[in-house]
Order: structure tokens, then sequence, then C-alpha cells
């Protein structure tokens, strides 16, 4: 709580909410007043003084017309990693007991897994350099399945860590 001490309700509350975008689009989002106005269920006044606020105590950042957070896109990216690394080992895993099975297996004997029935036929997007959005569902969600509830504990996780580091860097 020490990463939104001083702060009002709404401010937290819009905090929260553009974090959790963030994490739903896999990094910045688009600066769009009126669209995430109305997701947030505020006014677009209401929205632009309170975004104005978390800007100038560094909560949000602006540029290029997107919104981030840095610890947001530092996460991302280590769960991204995260996920490759993991994704790296259920393929060695996968490859060994194929290696394994097919040793094992008699001319009676089929292996486990003998032919292909991977049903998945949809083309999958390459990621985007700055790892953003394709399409109307983020990569995130694509690769981990996470949902909403997940997004929303990420997202106070961040803030719990952004509350620890400040507190001992003693600010």
């Amino acid at each position: 709580m020490r990463g939104v001490r001083g702060m009002t309700a709404q401010e937290i509350g819009l905090y929260t909410m553009l974090l959790c975008r963030m994490y739903e689009e896999s990094g910045p989002i688009e600066n769009h007043t009126l669209r995430l106005a109305t997701y947030s269920g505020m006014r677009a006044s209401t929205f632009e003084k309170t975004l104005e606020k978390l800007v100038h105590l560094g909560k949000i950042s602006r540029a290029n017309g997107m919104l981030f957070n840095d610890r947001a896109e530092a996460e991302i990216s280590s769960r991204a990693d995260d996920l490759k690394i993991a994704s790296k080992a259920g393929k060695v895993s996968s490859e060994k007991r194929q290696r394994n099975q097919a040793i094992s297996s008699t001319p009676v004997q089929r292996p486990f897994n003998d032919t292909d029935t991977d049903t998945d036929t949809e083309k999958k997007d390459p990621p985007t350099p700055q790892g953003g959005r394709e399409g109307k569902v983020s990569n995130f969600r694509k690769r981990s399945g996470s949902t909403y509830r997940q997004t929303m504990d990420a997202a106070l996780e961040i803030l719990r860590k952004q509350d620890e580091e400040r507190e001992r860097l003693g600010t």
C-alpha cells in the first residue's frame, strides 16, 4: 500500500485499471481518452485530470500517444522470458520421452503419440518488437491463458513490490 499512499481512491482505481490494461495488452496501451475513461467508469474530463496526476506522480508515463509503466514492462518481459524457457524445457522433455518410447516399443506396439494429433491450425502472428498486442486478444493472454483475476493479482503484486522497493530506498 505504500506505493499508493497519499493517492485518492479515484487515482488508485485508475492506476490499477491502467496497469490491468497494460497486462492484458502485454505492453503499452493507446492513450485514447474516451475509450479509457469508459473502461475506467469515469467522465472524460475526470479521467484526464486523474491521469495527469498519475503522470505527475511518475506512476504512468506518456510517449508517442501511448501510456506505459516501466515496472509493468519489466514484469511482462520477464514473464515472456519465463514462458520461453518453460516452452523450450517442455519440448526437450517431450523429445526425450518420444525417443525413449521409440526405443522400448516392439514391432507389435506403436509408440505413444505415434501420429500427430495436433489440431491447432490457427496461424500465429509473430510478436512485435515491443511485445505489444496483435489483434484483439493480447499475446500474453494467448500464451499464458491468463484470466482477468490473474491479471489483477499480477498488477497488485507489482504494486506490492514497488512499495517494498520504495521502503527499502527510504522514499
